[in-house]
């Protein structure tokens, strides 16, 4: 087991420097950040004189050393637009996107179990058919397209909910339905599947055989069997989620880590950038790594192949 949590942990390490070169340097390749800093009436020597206040003046591997070396003290820079320490930031939204992506795999969990048992249930019925067809919806509907057509349908016609903010609980319904929709989706038809797999069983049949009532037979031995790889499923969705709460913030103004990312790329403010995309590939990976050693503790053959 100590052997699986090393390697675990080395993978972690190296995919988090490995994202974290890649921002870096595409950052830098994306042009000069002090044109959008510097006042616009700032001379060349004053712009210089930026330039070496913040180091970039010196060359890239000088100054991703220097980055590196300053991340592992925990100091992440200072924002360019905001004028605070970029770890300040990123902790003051991060729990705003851990909060809209709990409720997105809540909403997913709620909505997704009963409809694919429900599918499995009456397999080749109307009822399969229409949830097949909208977990296929579900996983086509990139995030900015529903998240727009939601606001249009419910707040703009129907008035029913806000269209941007956080100020109450209805505010968090549109944006956590936009962001569950694929794991919804996904979820869904995978319950299905292991339904459909477990109905087939001997046990089951002869369950029934014995009297055991269909409800009975549905929710304490087939769903039973069938939640492991839909909670598996719904963990590994928990990392994805954080990634598109990038955009689903955006659309919605939520104040969360995702939109303050945005900002970052669009006022080339990379100090915020960088410390956003650290905190969020570290929950990644943390969330990833903790399904795979829960794994590896229920199975013992996965801890052996490691």
């Amino acid at each position: 087991m100590a052997r699986f949590a090393l390697r675990r942990a080395v993978d972690l390490v190296v995919t988090v420097a490995g994202v974290m070169t890649i921002v870096f340097v595409m950052l830098r390749l994306s042009g000069d950040p002090l044109g959008l800093v510097a006042p616009q009436d700032a001379s060349a020597e004053e712009l210089n004189e930026l330039r070496h206040a913040f180091g970039f003046d010196q060359p890239l591997w000088t100054q991703y050393a220097q980055f590196l070396a300053r991340a592992v003290q925990g100091d992440l820079g200072q924002s360019l637009q905001f004028r605070r320490p970029a770890v300040e930031l990123v902790l003051d939204t991060l729990p705003m996107t851990l909060l809209l992506t709990a409720a997105a795999i809540a909403l997913s969990a709620a909505i997704a179990i009963p409809a694919g048992t429900l599918a499995a249930f009456r397999r080749g019925r109307p009822a399969d058919r229409a949830i097949m067809t909208g977990t296929l919806v579900g996983q086509s509907i990139p995030y900015f397209w529903l998240g727009i057509m939601l606001i249009m349908l419910f707040a703009v016609r129907l008035g029913w909910l806000p269209t941007s903010g956080s100020g109450s609980l209805a505010h968090l319904i549109l944006p956590a339905l936009t962001l569950s929709a694929t794991s919804m989706a996904r979820t869904a038809r995978l319950v299905r599947a292991e339904m459909l797999g477990v109905l087939r069983q001997d046990y089951i049949r002869t369950a029934l055989a014995k009297g055991l009532t269909t409800r009975a037979m549905l929710f304490r031995h087939a769903l039973r069997n069938a939640m492991l790889p839909a909670m598996t499923t719904l963990a590994l969705d928990t990392g994805i989620l954080l990634g598109g709460a990038v955009v689903t913030e955006t659309i919605f103004a939520w104040p969360g880590l995702g939109r303050l990312i945005v900002q970052g790329i669009l006022l080339r403010d990379f100090p915020v950038v960088q410390a956003g995309v650290l905190y969020l590939s570290i929950t990644f990976v943390l969330i990833n790594g903790s399904v795979d050693g829960l794994y590896a503790i229920l199975d013992p053959r996965i801890r052996k192949a490691a």
